[in-house]
């Protein structure tokens, strides 16, 4: 099954996503959301972005929906955490 995880506009990586291939029948929001964080600081290094990449080290993220009957093709959403700042 593949799906696309996408970075929503809750961050300075609005936009970037990534295809992802699901092997088996096991997915959990944490390993989705850490492949697409791997891949990008991948991306980022690649491009020798170096402040992009400090500023992710600063960013949490998160899947808001449910993945619960995820189909072939289905997009995924990646938010950011709100900083204590923010609030």
């Amino acid at each position: 099954m593949a799906m696309l995880l996408k970075f929503d506009n809750t961050s300075i990586f609005a936009g970037f996503s990534v295809s992802y291939k699901l092997n088996d029948d096991k997915m959990c929001k944490t390993l989705l959301v850490a492949e697409a964080y791997r891949r990008l600081t991948i991306t980022l290094e690649s491009l020798n972005l170096v402040s992009m990449c400090n500023i992710l080290t600063t960013l949490s993220f998160y899947i808001p929906g449910s993945i619960e009957g995820i189909k072939d093709g289905d997009t995924i959403l990646i938010s950011s955490v709100p900083s204590l700042q923010e609030s």
